[in-house]
């Protein structure tokens, strides 16, 4: 499993909420780094953290994005990682820049 944060911030670097910026979901999708099996997962932008459901031990490289109504509003900066047997692996702060 993976566990993660994430804030929302303007290009001139204010803080925004979920709302203000009008996103809904936060989207992340995972590839086993060594198999390129693909996963993803979806949360609600509101709740600013969420842990995946389980995944198989492995390195993976994820990526992350911000949604709305009408699609991809930003991406932030991906990630590798990796899960161990029975942990759960704390990700980086995710800091989405909203146009």
């Amino acid at each position: 499993m993976f566990s993660l944060a994430w804030t929302l911030t303007t290009a001139s670097q204010q803080a925004e909420t979920c709302a203000q910026a009008n996103a809904t979901t936060v989207r992340l999708s995972f590839a086993d780094a060594s198999t390129g099996a693909a996963y993803g997962g979806t949360f609600d932008c509101s709740l600013g953290l969420a842990v995946t459901g389980a995944l198989f031990s492995a390195t993976y490289n994820i990526g992350f994005e911000l949604d709305g109504a009408n699609g991809m509003i930003a991406a932030a900066a991906h990630q590798t990682a990796t899960i161990a047997t029975n942990k759960t692996t704390q990700l980086q702060p995710i800091v989405f820049v909203t146009p």
